[in-house]
């Protein structure tokens, strides 16, 4: 019996003695964790393994996020009951996805807009950074120096990048709300408050509400019983920050910014610029500048690429601005009627924005333009053309979906067929159902209904290109518009600078104008023209080489011979072609003239991807198509060009007939370099 006492009692001595040690240990890392309240947290833990029929041509021949350590104490062993704990950070949903309404980003030889409608427009020189052209439902961008990240609205992520392992290491996030990109290093905030990173560099942060990245680091927000910022990697010192209570963040280079709830803008940089400003209702940073916006949309910034403020000394601004951004040498300024403005350097074209709209407005006679084919009104109803419409700063119109002619909310066949009908004129159309059938805006009559207007919708039915519903006027629109009125064949418009080549693009069946030109008269020039009467991921062009008189085609020579030396400056290899019911740039990375000693040792049909086209190769296929043409060409530079590119091929006879018979073709393959 005493025995067994002796027993009970040991047992119970190592019971006490074990929850003492692992009171004092919890209390331990409480202290711990708390001493990083401001500055960096300790090196994060290992994260665990990620989840891992045709006619021949012419002349042919992550990770999830370890849990992290918090600042809860557990219960001390007592009959006396204790407080209940409160919830630990980061395990419930304390935060919402971000809204979409227009945004800009910038890097320094891109320039991006994020329209409301969730798709993207790009301009610059594409090094891999660039391939977001199909990207649907976007909320949010984010740059870093050689990545472009887009924030889902069902909270995953999407990279361009030719860092694979940057892509991979993102490839499993979920529930994401926000994102912010350093120089290197990708960053999402999820629904619960924890921080995901590309580097796994925030494995530890939870409970965060806010977040905002620099150069080489990043600053969360975390409320709570105890409030506080948390900065990871080389960050600057943030103890002005202390005891502020942000509803916003923006971070520089090397340095901090916060909007307190007071309206209070407060910095770590050594002066406050933006002192003097009241009414602050949005702040801004990015690389050396910081910026402010007022509630009446004026813009206060210390960035210098902007013209000086008109009522503050050693400022610069502009008024009407809902956000800017910063790369090291040019800015994008939103303004609240929905274009974009840019100042600074325009080297990559990154300037060329002013053909962009980003989000919905008011035309001077009442209609709301910008609105996306399924949008819903404040019942969850579908919008219709026809309908009343109340945008967000309060203004009323009548809401008009382009293409939706028949006021169902849809685009569709019935809407061509009553097009047909008012062209004819069997039908009248009311005055938001005209505006809805100008599909096609010609910048020399933008309210006319024609027949540029009847091709522009099929386009878009027979999913060749999407209806533009900001209404953007783009170049060659006019003369498009001029050619499709006499001809539908019309898909196009070229004309290249320091040539004589400017003309139509058309399209029939069986090589039909290789021998009629645009009104269909029979004629041995000719038309120039395309292989492929659809969208094609490389859209094929020739034409004849009218050797003595010199035209059509021929100037692909006088480029060759003259003005391609100079390619080597990114504007002069840029060409500007309509195709489609779009206008796109292009920049030529290859070009050469294949003179063969007899037809079956030419390229042509590789080179054109006859018949079947580019969209039948495989990414390897057209991997090793592009290395061909780049081991052949005569420029003197090389373009990181890749299988996500799209394609323009355009190609003409050689020098002389001889040449020509035994397959010699001059070719020039180009990139779409910017998308809307």
């Amino acid at each position: 019996m005493k025995n067994k006492k002796r027993l009970l009692i040991y047992i119970a001595g190592a019971v006490i003695a074990a929850a003492i040690i692992v009171t004092v240990t919890l209390l331990v890392i409480r202290s711990a964790s708390k001493k990083h309240n401001l500055g960096e947290i300790p090196p994060p833990g290992p994260e665990a393994p990620s989840e891992s029929a045709n006619a021949m041509p012419p002349g042919a021949l992550t990770a999830e996020p370890t849990e992290a350590l918090t600042d809860q104490p557990t219960a001390l062993p007592s009959d006396e009951a204790t407080p209940a704990p409160t919830e630990e950070p980061g395990l419930s949903e304390i935060n919402e996805i971000v809204e979409n309404t227009g945004m800009v980003a910038a890097q320094d030889r891109m320039s991006y807009g994020l329209a409301s409608n969730g798709r993207l427009s790009y301009i610059g020189s594409n090094e891999g950074q660039a391939y977001c052209y199909d990207w649907e439902n976007i909320v949010k961008i984010a740059c870093g120096n050689n990545f472009t990240a887009g924030l889902v609205s069902d909270g995953t992520v999407l990279v361009s990048s030719s860092d694979k392992a940057l892509c991979d290491s993102v490839s499993s996030w979920a529930d994401a709300v926000d994102i912010a990109a350093s120089d290197a290093v990708l960053y999402a905030l999820t629904k619960d408050g924890h921080v995901l990173s590309s580097d796994g560099s925030t494995s530890l942060i939870c409970g965060v509400k806010l977040f905002a990245a620099g150069r080489d680091f990043i600053v969360c927000y975390r409320e709570g019983n105890e409030p506080d910022f948390i900065a990871v990697g080389n960050c600057p010192d943030i103890s002005a920050l202390s005891g502020a209570v942000p509803v916003s963040i923006a971070c520089g280079d090397d340095f901090v910014c916060v909007l307190t709830e007071e309206g209070e803008f407060i910095t770590t940089k050594e002066e406050n610029a933006f002192s003097g400003i009241t009414d602050i209702s949005a702040i801004f940073a990015g690389r050396g500048y910081s910026a402010v916006i007022t509630s009446e949309g004026r813009l206060y910034t210390d960035c210098g690429m902007l013209e000086p403020s008109a009522d503050i000394e050693n400022l610069y601004g502009t008024d009407s601005a809902k956000m800017i951004c910063f790369s090291n040498c040019h800015a994008l300024v939103l303004s609240t009627n929905g274009k974009v403005r840019a100042y600074g350097d325009n080297t990559y074209f990154q300037c060329k924005t002013d053909s962009w709209r980003l989000t919905p407005f008011r035309t001077d006679d009442g209609f709301i333009l910008g609105l996306t084919v399924v949008e819903l009104n404040e019942y969850g109803e579908t919008v219709k053309t026809g309908d009343s419409y109340t945008l967000p700063d309060g203004r009323e119109g009548t809401a008009v979906i382009i293409g939706d002619i028949d006021m169902d909310g849809a685009i569709d066949e019935n809407d061509l067929s009553l097009l047909d009908r008012y062209l004819s004129g069997k039908v009248q159309l009311s005055a938001a159902q005209k505006k809805a059938a100008n599909a096609h805006r010609d910048s020399n009559d933008p309210s006319s209904i024609d027949y540029a207007d009847r091709v522009r919708l099929s386009y878009h039915i027979n999913g060749f290109s999407e209806i533009d519903q900001y209404a953007k006027s783009f170049a060659y629109s006019s003369r498009v518009a001029y050619y499709q009125n006499i001809n539908q064949d019309a898909v196009g418009y070229i004309k290249l600078a320091n040539t004589n080549i400017d003309g139509p693009l058309m399209y029939g069946d069986n090589f039909y104008y290789h021998t009629h030109n645009y009104a269909k008269t029979p004629t041995s020039r000719g038309s120039m023209y395309l292989y492929y009467g659809r969208p094609t991921k490389n859209i094929v062009i020739t034409g004849h080489n009218l050797r003595v008189a010199g035209i059509m085609l021929n100037n692909l020579h006088l480029i060759q011979d003259k003005y391609a030396k100079d390619y080597d400056v990114f504007a002069n290899r840029i060409w500007t072609i309509n195709l489609f019911g779009e206008t796109h740039l292009w920049e030529v990375f290859a070009m050469y003239e294949e003179k063969p000693d007899k037809p079956e040792d030419s390229s042509l049909y590789y080179n054109c991807n006859y018949a079947h086209t580019m969209d039948a190769m495989t990414d390897e296929e057209i991997e090793e198509w592009i290395r061909y043409q780049q081991e052949r060409t005569e420029l003197g530079y090389q373009l990181p060009v890749t299988a996500e590119d799209s394609f323009v091929t355009i190609l003409t006879c050689s020098d002389t007939h001889a040449e020509s018979e035994r397959g010699g073709r001059i070719y020039f393959f180009l990139r779409r370099v910017d998308g809307h």
